[in-house]
């Protein structure tokens, strides 16, 4: 392991609040206070749940899915934070889910 000294103060602020993030995400979910945003707070950016045109294409400006109708094998991105339910998250099971369409995370 390396010490970090000095000029490093904005990394060492950044790596313990993504640590204090985490760990409230995870008391919140294991206590059931409720579903959170799983949060990058350096890029200000939220895990989201991709919502398509609902034309099913992916045109910027389009009219986009509503979170309920998004299916499973949705994509995930990090999106600007914002609060809408397609990035809400609940730990149930020892699996993140979103709240509404009750999508878990899962990979391909």
């Amino acid at each position: 392991a390396q010490a970090v000294f000095g000029n490093n103060c904005h990394f060492c602020s950044a790596l313990a609040l993504r640590a204090r993030t985490m760990k409230l995400v995870i008391a919140a979910a294991v206590f059931g206070l409720g579903a959170a945003n799983i949060a990058n707070p350096e890029h200000k950016t939220c895990l989201d749940i991709k919502a398509m045109c609902k034309d099913g294409s992916d045109k910027a400006g389009c009219e986009r899915q509503e979170a309920k109708d998004l299916k499973k094998g949705a994509n995930l991105q990090m999106w600007n934070c914002h609060d809408k339910k397609n990035q809400l998250f609940e730990l149930k099971n020892g699996r993140w889910h979103n709240t509404l369409p009750g999508l878990c995370i899962d990979t391909q």
